[in-house]
Protein backbone atom coordinates (compact mmCIF):
# COMPACT_ATOMS: atom_id res chain seq x y z
CA UNK A 1 0.00 0.00 0.00
CA UNK A 2 1.40 3.37 -0.69
CA UNK A 3 0.92 6.96 0.83
CA UNK A 4 -1.70 9.40 -1.43
CA UNK A 5 1.29 11.43 -2.21
CA UNK A 6 3.32 8.60 -3.21
CA UNK A 7 0.38 7.92 -5.80
CA UNK A 8 0.18 11.48 -7.08
CA UNK A 9 3.67 10.99 -7.73
CA UNK A 10 3.11 7.79 -9.66
CA UNK A 11 0.08 9.37 -11.14
CA UNK A 12 -0.66 13.04 -11.28
CA UNK A 13 -4.02 13.11 -13.36
CA UNK A 14 -5.52 10.87 -10.85
CA UNK A 15 -6.63 14.45 -8.75
CA UNK A 16 -8.88 14.84 -11.77
CA UNK A 17 -10.92 11.92 -10.82
CA UNK A 18 -11.13 12.93 -7.58
CA UNK A 19 -12.46 15.92 -8.41
CA UNK A 20 -14.92 14.07 -11.05
CA UNK A 21 -16.52 12.54 -8.27
CA UNK A 22 -18.06 16.13 -7.01
CA UNK A 23 -20.64 16.02 -8.97
CA UNK A 24 -22.41 12.52 -7.66
CA UNK A 25 -21.22 12.51 -4.26
CA UNK A 26 -21.50 15.83 -2.90
CA UNK A 27 -23.17 15.69 0.49
CA UNK A 28 -25.12 18.76 1.97
CA UNK A 29 -26.04 17.11 5.25
CA UNK A 30 -24.39 16.00 8.05
CA UNK A 31 -25.50 14.17 11.01
CA UNK A 32 -22.45 16.22 13.09
CA UNK A 33 -22.92 19.07 14.45
CA UNK A 34 -21.63 22.23 12.33
CA UNK A 35 -19.23 25.12 14.21
CA UNK A 36 -20.89 27.95 14.26
CA UNK A 37 -19.73 30.01 10.98
CA UNK A 38 -19.12 26.86 8.77
CA UNK A 39 -21.03 25.50 5.59
CA UNK A 40 -21.24 21.47 4.82
CA UNK A 41 -19.81 20.35 2.02
CA UNK A 42 -18.13 17.45 1.01
CA UNK A 43 -18.22 13.39 0.60
CA UNK A 44 -15.99 10.49 1.28
CA UNK A 45 -14.66 8.20 -0.85
CA UNK A 46 -14.38 4.56 0.32
CA UNK A 47 -11.08 2.77 -0.73
CA UNK A 48 -13.18 0.29 -2.85
CA UNK A 49 -14.99 3.45 -4.68
CA UNK A 50 -10.87 4.35 -5.74
CA UNK A 51 -9.78 3.18 -9.70
CA UNK A 52 -6.41 1.62 -9.67
CA UNK A 53 -3.53 2.45 -8.73
CA UNK A 54 -5.37 4.81 -6.00
CA UNK A 55 -7.43 1.50 -4.46
CA UNK A 56 -3.97 1.01 -3.24
CA UNK A 57 -3.98 3.64 -1.17
CA UNK A 58 -2.90 3.04 2.65
CA UNK A 59 -6.07 4.45 4.23
CA UNK A 60 -9.99 3.36 4.15
CA UNK A 61 -10.47 6.26 2.03
CA UNK A 62 -10.46 10.07 1.57
CA UNK A 63 -12.46 12.72 2.50
CA UNK A 64 -13.27 15.69 0.14
CA UNK A 65 -13.81 18.91 1.23
CA UNK A 66 -16.14 21.06 -1.44
CA UNK A 67 -14.83 25.07 -2.17
CA UNK A 68 -18.33 26.92 -2.57
CA UNK A 69 -16.94 30.79 -2.81
CA UNK A 70 -20.05 32.56 -1.17
CA UNK A 71 -19.47 31.00 1.80
CA UNK A 72 -16.57 31.87 4.29
CA UNK A 73 -15.88 28.47 5.48
CA UNK A 74 -17.10 24.96 3.97
CA UNK A 75 -16.06 22.09 6.05
CA UNK A 76 -16.73 18.38 6.25
CA UNK A 77 -16.43 16.07 9.37
CA UNK A 78 -14.31 13.19 9.26
CA UNK A 79 -14.82 10.11 11.21
CA UNK A 80 -11.49 9.33 12.97
CA UNK A 81 -10.46 6.57 15.14
CA UNK A 82 -7.63 8.14 16.94
CA UNK A 83 -4.09 6.12 16.21
CA UNK A 84 -5.61 6.21 12.30
CA UNK A 85 -4.00 8.02 9.06
CA UNK A 86 -6.56 10.42 7.13
CA UNK A 87 -6.27 12.47 3.81
CA UNK A 88 -7.89 15.47 3.60
CA UNK A 89 -8.29 17.17 0.06
CA UNK A 90 -9.70 20.53 -1.76
CA UNK A 91 -9.27 22.03 -4.68
CA UNK A 92 -9.11 25.17 -6.56
CA UNK A 93 -6.51 27.48 -3.94
CA UNK A 94 -5.33 30.44 -5.79
CA UNK A 95 -5.26 32.48 -2.22
CA UNK A 96 -7.89 30.28 0.03
CA UNK A 97 -6.76 28.61 3.38
CA UNK A 98 -7.10 25.01 4.51
CA UNK A 99 -7.45 23.83 7.71
CA UNK A 100 -7.98 20.87 9.93
CA UNK A 101 -9.78 21.57 13.31
CA UNK A 102 -11.06 19.34 16.37
CA UNK A 103 -14.11 20.81 17.97
CA UNK A 104 -15.56 18.61 21.11
CA UNK A 105 -13.98 15.63 19.86
CA UNK A 106 -14.85 15.69 16.19
CA UNK A 107 -12.07 16.27 13.58
CA UNK A 108 -13.27 18.59 10.72
CA UNK A 109 -11.67 19.21 7.21
CA UNK A 110 -12.21 23.08 6.24
CA UNK A 111 -11.84 25.28 3.47
CA UNK A 112 -11.25 28.81 4.20
CA UNK A 113 -12.52 31.66 2.12
CA UNK A 114 -10.46 34.29 1.13
CA UNK A 115 -11.84 36.16 -2.24
CA UNK A 116 -9.54 38.56 -4.21
CA UNK A 117 -12.23 41.41 -4.33
CA UNK A 118 -12.48 41.04 -0.48
CA UNK A 119 -16.27 40.31 -0.61
CA UNK A 120 -15.75 37.10 1.57
CA UNK A 121 -13.11 36.61 4.00
CA UNK A 122 -13.79 33.57 6.24
CA UNK A 123 -10.66 34.13 8.31
CA UNK A 124 -11.85 35.97 11.18
CA UNK A 125 -14.96 33.39 11.13
CA UNK A 126 -11.93 30.36 11.77
CA UNK A 127 -10.15 32.72 14.14
CA UNK A 128 -13.87 32.53 16.64
CA UNK A 129 -13.95 28.69 15.76
CA UNK A 130 -10.45 28.15 17.35
CA UNK A 131 -10.50 30.81 19.55
CA UNK A 132 -12.37 28.30 21.62
CA UNK A 133 -10.67 26.55 24.67
CA UNK A 134 -8.74 23.00 23.57
CA UNK A 135 -9.33 23.32 20.09
CA UNK A 136 -6.38 22.24 18.08
CA UNK A 137 -5.93 23.16 14.47
CA UNK A 138 -3.59 23.41 11.27
CA UNK A 139 -3.70 25.69 9.23
CA UNK A 140 -1.96 26.73 5.97
CA UNK A 141 -2.32 28.21 1.97
CA UNK A 142 -1.77 25.87 -0.14
CA UNK A 143 -1.35 28.26 -3.17
CA UNK A 144 2.49 28.31 -4.11
CA UNK A 145 2.32 31.21 -6.95
CA UNK A 146 2.18 28.57 -9.44
CA UNK A 147 -0.20 29.88 -12.60
CA UNK A 148 -2.28 27.04 -11.92
CA UNK A 149 -4.79 25.89 -9.85
CA UNK A 150 -3.79 24.17 -6.53
CA UNK A 151 -5.08 21.20 -4.49
CA UNK A 152 -4.45 21.06 -0.94
CA UNK A 153 -4.16 17.64 0.80
CA UNK A 154 -3.50 17.19 4.83
CA UNK A 155 -2.08 13.60 5.63
CA UNK A 156 -2.86 13.16 9.47
CA UNK A 157 -2.75 10.94 11.97
CA UNK A 158 -2.91 13.16 15.25
CA UNK A 159 -1.93 16.85 15.66
CA UNK A 160 1.59 15.94 16.16
CA UNK A 161 2.05 13.16 12.99
CA UNK A 162 0.87 15.31 9.79
CA UNK A 163 1.64 16.49 6.69
CA UNK A 164 0.81 19.26 4.29
CA UNK A 165 0.67 19.66 0.78
CA UNK A 166 -0.21 21.57 -2.24
CA UNK A 167 -0.34 19.64 -5.90
CA UNK A 168 -0.97 21.73 -9.20
CA UNK A 169 -3.80 20.88 -10.80
CA UNK A 170 -2.52 21.38 -14.23
CA UNK A 171 0.91 21.60 -14.22
CA UNK A 172 1.83 18.68 -11.43
CA UNK A 173 4.05 19.84 -9.45
CA UNK A 174 4.04 18.63 -6.08
CA UNK A 175 5.15 20.45 -2.75
CA UNK A 176 4.98 19.69 1.06
CA UNK A 177 4.54 22.52 3.17
CA UNK A 178 6.31 23.51 6.26
CA UNK A 179 3.13 23.80 8.57
CA UNK A 180 3.19 23.83 12.47
CA UNK A 181 0.01 22.96 14.39
CA UNK A 182 -1.94 25.67 16.53
CA UNK A 183 0.23 28.66 14.45
CA UNK A 184 -1.30 31.63 15.45
CA UNK A 185 -0.24 33.51 12.29
CA UNK A 186 -0.85 30.69 10.01
CA UNK A 187 -3.83 32.89 8.22
CA UNK A 188 -1.39 35.29 7.86
CA UNK A 189 0.97 33.58 5.23
CA UNK A 190 0.11 34.54 1.45
CA UNK A 191 2.28 31.78 0.49
CA UNK A 192 3.55 28.93 3.05
CA UNK A 193 7.29 27.53 2.01
CA UNK A 194 7.67 23.93 1.01
CA UNK A 195 9.85 21.41 -0.76
CA UNK A 196 8.88 20.83 -4.72
CA UNK A 197 9.38 17.74 -6.68
CA UNK A 198 7.54 17.14 -9.81
CA UNK A 199 5.08 14.25 -10.53
CA UNK A 200 4.82 11.67 -13.40
CA UNK A 201 2.21 12.75 -16.21
CA UNK A 202 0.62 9.13 -17.34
Amino acid sequence: MKTLPDLLRQEAKGISALKEKIGEKLQTTSSFPIPSGCSCYGFYLAKDELTPPFNDIDTQGINIVVHKPEQEITCYPIQHARGEKIYAVSFDFSGCFMALFEQEGILYAAHITTSSDGKVDGRTAFQNIIGKEGTNYIAYNPYSGMKDHTAGIMEFTDFDNFHCYSFGQNNHLFIEKKVEKNDANALTKSVSQGKQSGCAIL
